[in-house]
């Protein structure tokens, strides 16, 4: 099996949510590649490619029988590319559980008991999202910052934007 099993070339387009002023940069699989993939993979599934050669990890997203990728606009900046330029994506479909953990978290789970029991109580989703959170930090008082507010969150006290719950 090749690492990249999948590959396909597609537009960039807008996709309209059901509002003129909000719409998503997307990716759609081909129909035929769907149909391929739909007897075997999870309602939304993870997939874990490259577009032009650039690596990403994200979700695959339903909507009346088809998936897109979603291209935020940094992604975009970086692939230097724009909406009706067409990309090669490759990609494999990834474990639904899987997390990319960062450095700073994996630290902070080997020493603190309570935040590594808390860590294990959450979902994939939540780990990614609280992953993501840290690992965009740019500086270690900037990551040492958001950790601690993962653990407020862990604890209930404060929500994702912070605010006292």
């Amino acid at each position: 099996m090749d690492f990249f099993p999948h590959v396909f070339e597609g537009e960039i387009v807008q996709h309209d949510v059901g509002s003129d002023t909000y719409t998503y940069t997307v990716v759609w699989l081909p129909d035929d590649l769907t149909a391929h993939l739909v007897d075997h993979m999870p309602m939304r599934p993870r997939i874990v490619g490259d577009i032009e050669a650039m690596p990403f990890s994200c979700a695959l997203h339903p909507v009346g029988g088809r998936y897109y990728i979603l291209l935020s606009k940094a992604k975009l900046k970086k692939l230097h590319k724009q909406l009706r330029d067409v990309v090669r994506v490759a990609f494999r479909v990834d474990a639904v559980d899987r997390v990319d953990v960062p450095d700073a978290i994996r630290d902070v789970i080997s020493v603190d008991d309570e935040f590594r029991e808390l860590w294990e109580t959450q979902t994939p989703g939540k780990q990614r999202s609280f992953s993501h959170m840290v690992a965009s930090a740019k500086t270690e008082p900037t990551r040492q910052k958001r950790i601690d507010k993962v653990r407020l969150i862990m604890l209930g006290e404060i929500d994702m934007r912070g605010n006292p719950v």
